[in-house]
């Protein structure tokens, strides 16, 4: 509707963002997320862990909403409401089942070195954060 935040190109979510806050707080744990143009995306992150686990999997972007499935077809937790700042600087992801959830990811270059050090075994007990 008329009374809409303008936001930025919502194709501007293929890049790679870190995690900055989660419902207003800074982030506990570092998450890092690469949506790629062919709707595939690599997770990296660190949550009660030492060491950076990597997720891969698909997403779908259907008008402003946001969903994905890793590979192995576990979906992610909830569908997300997606916006883009204007400056394509910030993306923010509000759940969509009760929008209890609002994270806000900053564009950035995921470094090599969390990369090369990410594994796929999982930590049991870890869950992944989408």
């Amino acid at each position: 509707g008329k009374n809409d935040v303008p936001t930025g190109n919502l194709e501007k979510i293929v890049n790679e963002w870190r995690l900055a806050t989660v419902n207003g707080v800074e982030a506990e744990f570092t998450v890092y997320l690469h949506l790629k143009d062919d709707s595939s995306f690599d997770m990296y992150q660190m949550v009660y862990t030492n060491q950076y686990q990597f997720y891969q999997g698909t997403y779908t972007l259907t008008k402003n909403v946001l969903a994905g499935s890793y590979l192995g077809g576990k979906t992610w937790k909830c569908d997300y409401k997606v916006s883009i700042s204007e400056d394509e600087q910030q993306m923010t992801l509000v759940s969509v089942e009760d929008e209890s959830i609002t994270c806000v990811y900053e564009a950035t270059t995921i470094p090599e070195s969390v990369k090369s050090e990410a594994v796929v075994t999982r930590a049991a007990g870890v869950e992944p954060m989408l």
